[in-house]
């Protein structure tokens, strides 16, 4: 990463956020407001790209100021039950990370957020206490700290280290089986310009598709079945990040727990792999049925305008990761699929309930499974 990628993910902070930011508390065009706005600007972007908001939503989220408590943006996700907590720091010659100092002030100012201690909190972050008491006792929800900055280095030791504190802290439990309620989501320099580059619009992607063992559904018209996982690889090559551009979570890489076991059972049991999976959901502008195969329903040929993946990035990156690896070891692979025609325009609007709905679903903990087990299991008696 370079000077450059800091120009770029500059431009396009200036781009989503010019006039939306306040900078009340600095004078206008110095060099200092300019960096405060930037600063802020990436905290919103944060914000952003994590909750699935606008622009002009994301720069409401924004707390930073004298006595923010070391929290530069807040926003609690209702439909996904996620509580997202920001610190940024604008480095504009793309080199540093946050220091010792930083991450204290940030982890002692989430301890006051989670006694409600909003005293030794500004007007801004005062100000959003309904929505702070919500998140803080919904039982379903999460919770991220979210440190984002311009700088390509990872956290020091030391730093790492009362990280790592603040976690045991709030995830401690008698239960080994629950789930963690906090976690630390790092955006450095690269992940800030991936993101950047993903939201940039091309044209819009078109696709020839060939569904296996298909269906179709009305109102929106909508086919399903069965893809080659190769014809999935194809697209990721061909159109990443851009297919993925609306989906809430981006691909967090093929060496994350979730995507090595799918990329394992790609590599070694391709042909379990559909049974496994739960597939990917696409919105598209228009699907036309080509007429190739008949009626038969076994196979099933369309055209696809102005494709978007909304859900499934983490499968579609991870067969593209296995693909590159050994793509003979995925001839048998196939993949759950939905296309469903949005429409454009104001009926377009489906699509983003779509993109919600479709990453929104309850947290499963380990015990869950153990239950399930237990369930499956005969009685002893």
């Amino acid at each position: 990463m370079s000077i450059l990628h800091v120009n770029q993910i500059d431009g396009a902070l200036h781009r989503l956020f010019d006039g939306k930011i306040d900078l009340n508390d600095s004078q206008s065009g110095s060099p200092a407001s300019e960096k405060l706005f930037l600063s802020r600007a990436l905290a919103a972007f944060a914000i952003m790209q994590l909750g699935a908001i606008s622009a002009d939503e994301a720069a409401l989220a924004v707390t930073d100021g004298t006595g923010d408590n070391g929290i530069d943006a807040l926003h609690y996700d209702r439909l996904t039950k996620t509580m997202y907590v920001v610190q940024a720091k604008w480095h504009s010659d793309g080199n540093g990370a946050f220091d010792r100092a930083d991450m204290l002030k940030f982890t002692k100012g989430f301890d006051d957020l989670t006694t409600q201690d909003l005293a030794r909190f500004n007007a801004k972050i005062q100000a959003k206490a309904t929505m702070i008491r919500e998140g803080l006792h919904d039982d379903k929800a999460k919770y991220v700290l979210v440190p984002i900055h311009t700088g390509t280095h990872d956290f020091a030791s030391e730093v790492q280290q009362d990280l790592n504190d603040c976690l045991e802290k709030y995830n401690d439990t008698a239960d080994p089986a629950a789930t963690a309620l906090l976690e630390v989501r790092l955006l450095k320099q690269g992940d800030v310009h991936a993101l950047v580059a993903r939201g940039t619009q091309g044209d819009p992607i078109d696709l020839e598709v060939v569904l296996f063992q298909w269906g179709e559904a009305a109102d929106p018209f909508s086919v399903y079945g069965q893809v080659a996982a190769s014809d999935v690889a194809a697209w990721w090559k061909d159109h990443y990040p851009q297919i993925v551009s609306q989906n809430i979570r981006m691909f967090l890489g093929a060496d994350t727990e979730v995507n090595a076991g799918l990329q394992n059972t790609l590599l070694n049991d391709s042909k379990h792999f559909w049974h496994f999976n739960n597939g990917i959901t696409v919105i598209c502008r228009e699907i036309s049925p080509k007429m190739v195969g008949g009626k038969s329903k076994e196979s099933g040929y369309f055209n696809c305008y102005d494709v978007r993946i909304v859900n499934g990035a983490q499968t579609a990156g991870s067969i593209a990761a296995a693909y590159d690896k050994r793509k003979e070891a995925l001839e048998q692979a196939r993949v759950q699929i939905r296309f469903i025609a949005v429409g454009e325009g104001q009926q377009a609007s489906l699509g983003d309930e779509i993109t919600k709905a479709t990453n929104t679903q309850n947290r499963i903990n380990p015990k869950d499974f153990c239950f399930a087990r237990s369930r499956a299991e005969p009685s002893p008696n």
